[in-house]
């Protein structure tokens, strides 16, 4: 198998077209033909599949993703993963798929922590800040953790 800078510098060659259309005999042989491409403010998320942003489960996917610059970027490192064999998102912490806290990259680490009355948290990169976490009981069962963030 090829390592990730062979990769790269191979996908680079191709244009952003024929990226997509790699991506998506990739989907029709992993994913039931599903991809998804999201542009966001600065970047763009690609991923096979397609997140459940309507319960909630998605977000974390989401948050996993690698943001790129530009599209072309983000279609190579997915093309990369499925390469790898990693054509899923995989979650940083799938006990707790909808606290956007337990599965972020970037706003906060995954690590929980309990404040003075031992309710679950998580503390900010610079231990500031202190964001009760959606899952305060193991126990919590998921309709009951999809009401509270619809609340």
């Amino acid at each position: 198998m090829a390592n990730t800078d062979d990769l790269w510098r191979l996908y680079r060659r191709f244009e952003t077209d024929r990226l997509i259309k790699l991506l998506e005999i990739a989907a029709h042989m992993h994913a039931d033909n599903h991809f998804t491409i999201l542009r966001f403010t600065g970047h763009y998320k690609v991923m096979l599949g397609t997140p459940d942003l309507d319960a909630g489960a998605g977000r974390g996917e989401v948050a996993c993703l690698p943001a790129w610059t530009t599209l072309k970027d983000a279609l190579i490192d997915c093309l990369i993963r499925i390469a790898q064999g990693r054509p899923f998102v995989e979650l940083r912490d799938p006990e707790h798929p909808f606290c956007p806290f337990c599965q972020s990259p970037t706003e906060m680490p995954r690590e929980r922590t309990t404040d003075d009355a031992g309710r679950w948290g998580h503390l900010s990169r610079d231990g500031q800040d202190w964001v009760p976490c959606l899952y305060q009981d193991e126990a919590l069962i998921e309709g009951e953790v999809k009401d509270e963030m619809h609340n």
